[in-house]
């Protein structure tokens, strides 16, 4: 679980094609939006890349991050992160700006877990980023982002 709740995540640069509403920002109000981001590839905190693929659906209204990927040498891994709360400063293009979202995570022993995740948007590429500082960091690679419900 680690692997995948303490990362970092970059996406392509996002298409000029791509229509302004699947973006998250403060300004529009659309910091509400479902969005789905996914992933094909990760880099450790060492800089070697692994391929696998990973999906992260993040609903600001039901205050959920789902996540569902499949690591190598690994079972599958699916959770939920209840969201706390949420510091949205997303630019309309989605080319600049953050947001922050501070989760719990149920782990398997009963115990609950509070990580921040963090959404960051610059020169087009995004990252979505737990602690750095943790030995199990990962930076998840986004290739593509789609708008799930307005």
């Amino acid at each position: 679980m680690s692997l995948i709740v303490n990362c970092a995540c970059k996406s392509a640069k996002v298409s000029k094609g791509q229509p302004s509403n699947n973006i998250q920002t403060a300004a529009s109000g659309k910091c509400d939006q479902v969005i789905k981001y996914y992933s094909e590839k990760a880099t450790g905190k060492d800089g070697n890349e692994t391929t696998f693929n990973t999906e992260i659906i993040i609903d600001p209204s039901a205050k959920v991050i789902s996540l569902a990927s499949s690591p190598p040498n690994q079972e599958p891994v699916k959770f939920n992160m209840k969201i706390e709360s949420i510091d949205c400063n997303l630019s309309p293009d989605l080319t600049t700006g953050q947001s922050i979202y501070k989760v719990y995570i149920n782990k398997p022993d009963g115990t609950t877990t509070l990580e921040i995740i963090r959404l960051e948007a610059k020169d087009g590429y995004i990252t979505i980023s737990g602690d750095p500082e943790k030995e199990s960091a990962m930076i998840i690679i986004v290739s593509k982002w789609e708008v799930v419900r307005s």
